[in-house]
């Protein structure tokens, strides 16, 4: 008799972060592993943009296919987005920010317009589900 084949892992659920009324994140850090994701829940009253930085603090496209350092959410779930490991190692820390306005080409992330001056922090794990 054969045996049965073992049980494949399940893919991980992505890690959610919450965007209160005033884009604050909630939680404020999360724990992330490399191979995992991160859903958005953007809460009304409107869409934002979410600006990230890599571990160096610089703007970078810190989610695979993301442009201009920043994804655009609207209201309720967005993403997943998984990171791009040619620019985020295991045990890098990353910063994002809700920002009402949408970037303009080669533009920063322009602060005054950053919902609160709270960035939020994604400590990235090693693999999970190894």
């Amino acid at each position: 008799m054969a045996e049965a084949a073992p049980a494949k892992k399940g893919a991980l659920a992505p890690s959610q972060i919450n965007l209160a009324l005033t884009g604050a994140p909630v939680p404020l850090t999360s724990s992330v592993p490399i191979n995992g994701s991160v859903e958005f829940i953007n809460l009304p009253p409107s869409p934002v943009t979410i600006w990230t930085w890599d571990a160096s603090g610089a703007l970078a496209n810190i989610f695979t296919g993301e442009q201009n350092h920043c994804v655009p959410c609207q209201l309720g779930g967005n993403g997943p987005f998984s990171f791009d490991t040619t620019k985020v190692a295991a045990g890098d820390t990353l910063n994002f920010q809700a920002n009402s306005k949408a970037p303009v080409p080669h533009g920063g992330a322009i602060e005054k317009d950053a919902l609160t001056g709270v960035k939020g922090t994604i400590k990235v794990t090693s693999m999970s589900g190894d």
